[in-house]
């Protein structure tokens, strides 16, 4: 079940997590839904679903067609590229995972090269919080119609790349910040917290 759906009628604000809070609150909330919250990729990662959308199916990981592109029209030119390692979030990425991450982003330029689509067109990001915890590369044509204002939502494959290289740990141990709806559950049990 996606636990986190963008809906425009929803009022957003920004939260700072710090690490402790991940690990105390929100890790257990994630790992409570995990199962149901992630089915849909795992069938997909084992060939039970969605066979028509995979475009790459490697050992390491696939990729798919979102249901953001359309027809096949490269103006919206959207894929996902899902490692097949126990990765849920940009918290769990370390030094180690530099090498899976740049093959990810290495197959995804191709995929769009053989749509008459330049690497210089396309985003590479992770959304934090994802609607889906198992790790996935959201890879877009710049001008994509459905790329999101929250700006803070989206984590720059470039950005997390810098930062891994920096400090193999940064991810775990860093603050992050994110828009989330006001009303979703995350801000509600981080409010506890700090009350």
């Amino acid at each position: 079940k996606e636990h986190l759906k963008d809906n425009p009628k929803d009022k957003y604000m920004t939260v700072i997590e710090s690490k402790e809070e991940y690990n105390n609150i929100i890790l257990p909330y994630i790992n409570n839904i995990y199962k149901g919250n992630t089915k849909w990729i795992f069938d997909i990662l084992d060939k039970k679903t969605e066979l028509k959308k995979i475009l790459l199916n490697g050992s390491k990981f696939i990729i798919i067609k979102d249901k953001n592109w359309i027809d096949n029209n490269k103006k919206n030119f959207y894929v996902l590229a899902i490692p097949r390692q126990d990765i849920k979030t940009i918290r769990d990425l370390r030094a180690k995972h530099i090498d899976i991450l740049s093959q990810m982003r290495d197959s995804c330029i191709k995929i769009a090269s053989e749509n008459g689509i330049n690497e210089n067109e396309l985003y590479f990001f992770f959304h934090y919080h994802p609607s889906f915890y198992h790790l996935h590369l959201h890879c877009c044509i710049i001008n994509h119609h459905s790329l999101t204002s929250k700006y803070f939502r989206c984590k720059m494959l470039d950005t997390i790349l810098i930062n891994l290289r920096y400090k193999s740990n940064y991810y775990r141990d860093t603050q992050i910040k994110f828009e989330i709806p006001e009303k979703h559950i995350i801000v509600k049990l981080l409010s506890k917290e700090n009350c």
